[in-house]
Parts: structure tokens; C-alpha cells; sequence
């Protein structure tokens, strides 16, 4: 005997998200204590939203028109580019610094 519930048909299955409220799994590790208040709340996820757009840091990279990476917390990755330029940056100074020891044994001999 066939059931009549569920099974591939028009207009089954859950409806998309409306604009705006899609929410993205995210995982994170948290201080013990800020995991035992979050366990007091009826929804762990609305205060922690809150708490976020709450601060100026949220507010100050919302209003910046790129919205890269806030700097808050850990420093950005380096690029290719800055660590070419930081080594090429400690090079140069070790070679002036070589250049110098070198003419200075010259001056004394």
C-alpha cells in the first residue's frame, strides 16, 4: 500500500531563505567562561550577533566601503609582496651593515 505523504512532487521540500537571513555555520573556540554564559541563553546565536553589532569595531569596518578583513584579533596574512619587501628590507640592512664593518677594517689597516 502507498503512502500518501511525502515524496518528490511540486512545492515540496523547505522553502529558500527570504534575503537577509541566511545564516553561515561557523565554528569558533571561546574562553570556558564565555561558553557557560552562553549556555544560559535561550539563543546562543542572537546573543553573540548582538554583542557583535554592538561594538565599534563591527560598526567602523561596516562603514568602510571595502570591508576587508577587520584587523582585530590576529594580524592579517603577510602577502607575497610585504615578506618580499620585509626580507628585502633585512638583506639590504644586513649588507649596509657588512659594508660598514668592512670599510671601517680598511680605514684601520
Amino acid at each position: 500500500m502507498q503512502s500518501k505523504r511525502g515524496g518528490a512532487r511540486k512545492g515540496a521540500g523547505r522553502k529558500p531563505a527570504p534575503d537577509g537571513t541566511l545564516k553561515v555555520p561557523y565554528s569558533l573556540k571561546l574562553d570556558a567562561e564565555i561558553r557557560d554564559y552562553l549556555r544560559t541563553c535561550d539563543n546562543a546565536t542572537d546573543a553573540i550577533e548582538t554583542a557583535v553589532r554592538r561594538s565599534k569595531a563591527f560598526r567602523d569596518w561596516k562603514r568602510r566601503p571595502d570591508r576587508e578583513r577587520a584587523t582585530v584579533g590576529a594580524p592579517k596574512r603577510p602577502t607575497v609582496d610585504s615578506v618580499f619587501d620585509q626580507t628585502q628590507s633585512l638583506l639590504t640592512r644586513h649588507a649596509a651593515a657588512g659594508l660598514q664593518k668592512i670599510i671601517q677594517s680598511l680605514d684601520k689597516g
